[in-house]
């Protein structure tokens, strides 16, 4: 009688040490999961299309774990400003006295808030033309104020750009039209993007 009551009560202690003891390594299991879930989060810097020198989004990230255990990671855009540094190209008195070579063009600065869009920013500011700094140093345009541009398209190496009906208006010497292509042709060959430069006015090719 004694040995059958000590059975039971060994039973009964077994059942409340595994009552005790089941949790804990329960818990266990589930930080482990919590831990390999957490681990596996990536980020990424915004990127460029290759079409200027742009510095990275520098977006931050936030993450948390769903209760299925899969890790959730949300953008936060960062609060600072960013810029890029694209060129843009005119003929320079100075460096070219008299100006007789007509396809020669030379590169100036120009830093912008950064956007994918570069090409159209830096051929934006060609036709907006040299500033009263780039005057002062030679520069010169060939092309005609108020030329707008209505479309530029790239696609395997080329760069079709379509430019208002201003573009070519009075334009009857050959050397100056010569220095206008080259001042769009040289302004997207800088991006690595860019082989060769189709010119449209007005949808026509010129």
């Amino acid at each position: 009688m004694k040995d059958k009551t000590n059975l039971i009560i060994g039973i009964i202690v077994i059942i409340l040490i595994g009552f005790i003891i089941w949790p804990v390594l329960r818990g266990g299991r589930v930080s482990n999961t919590d831990t390999t879930a957490t681990t596996g989060e990536t980020s990424a810097d915004g990127a460029s299309d290759g079409l200027g020198t742009a510095e990275p989004t520098g977006d931050a990230t936030t993450t948390t774990t769903s209760p299925t255990g899969q890790t959730i990671t949300v953008g936060t855009p960062a609060m600072a400003s960013h810029t890029m540094t694209v060129k843009v190209f005119f003929p320079n008195r100075v460096q070219d006295p008299g100006m007789k070579m007509c396809q020669r063009v030379f590169p100036v600065s120009r830093t912008l808030p950064a956007t994918p869009a570069m090409a159209r920013a830096a051929l934006t500011q060609l036709l907006a033309g040299p500033t009263s700094s780039d005057i002062a140093a030679g520069y010169v345009t060939a092309i005609n104020p108020g030329v707008v541009l209505k479309d530029i398209h790239i696609a395997s190496g080329i760069a079709t750009v379509d430019l208002s009906s201003t573009f070519t208006t009075n334009v009857i010497d050959n050397c100056r039209l010569t220095a206008i292509k080259a001042q769009v042709t040289e302004t997207l060959r800088q991006f690595g993007t860019v082989r060769t430069v189709l010119i449209m006015v007005n949808g026509k090719v010129q």
